[in-house]
């Protein structure tokens, strides 16, 4: 115990005839416990909206098919599944450029929507015609409307030129997602018939086994 004293009692007479060194290793320490609460801030907040992104039409709590070798497949699977009576739904993905802002574009059928399906724009009655019938909605997070400095109804172009349908803001979606009819997707991304990937909702009733429906 003596020696830690007296370490101590040297260091505060060293630091009394340098008191720069002291300030300056004072504001070291500070700039570093800064640091490193701000790393910790940036990186939950990352998790988090990492953790939202992964959940949207999809997550843990809704089982998923994908292709074996291609990021895509026919959308005859989808017509295939659904007669033998599986309820899958299906999504097509892909990225999207809108004014120098690249997007996560996401097409959907929410007519087929797996009731337990993540953390997916809230569809009702009324917005479901809208979302549907000609010209379509495109569902976006209120804060992308600001990213883009565009006012919600605005029928955006994308970077290939093609016209988005109208934005509508919904709060449970991502920044940097953009949610269309699966139809206008597969225009937009420029993949016809294409699709990534098919949720499965909870199977009711006897249906095909499903390797001799997908393979």
């Amino acid at each position: 115990m003596s020696r830690i004293l007296w370490i101590l009692a040297v260091l505060l007479s060293h630091w009394r005839r340098h008191p720069m060194q002291l300030a300056t290793l004072l504001i070291g320490l500070i700039s570093a416990t800064a640091l490193w609460s701000g790393v910790q801030a940036l990186n939950q907040q990352a998790r988090a909206s990492y953790d939202r992104a992964a959940a949207t039409f999809g997550g843990t709590r809704t089982a998923v098919l994908v292709g074996r070798k291609a990021a895509t497949f026919s959308q005859q699977l989808f017509v295939d599944l659904r007669r033998a009576g599986w309820p899958v739904s299906p999504v097509l993905e892909g990225r999207l450029q809108i004014d120098g802002h690249s997007f996560r574009l996401l097409g959907i059928e929410p007519l087929t929507l797996p009731a337990e399906v993540g953390n997916g724009p809230v569809i009702d009655s009324a917005g479901l015609q809208s979302f549907l019938t000609p010209p379509g909605q495109t569902l976006v997070a209120p804060e992308v409307l600001g990213e883009l400095d565009l006012p919600q109804g605005t029928t955006p172009l994308s970077s290939s030129g093609a016209s988005l349908p109208p934005l509508h803001a919904q709060a449970q979606l991502v920044p940097d997602v953009l949610v269309v009819d699966i139809g206008m997707a597969q225009r937009l991304l420029n993949r016809p018939d294409q699709l990534s990937r098919l949720l499965v909702g909870k199977t009711k009733g006897p249906q095909a086994p499903l390797e001799s429906v997908a393979g």
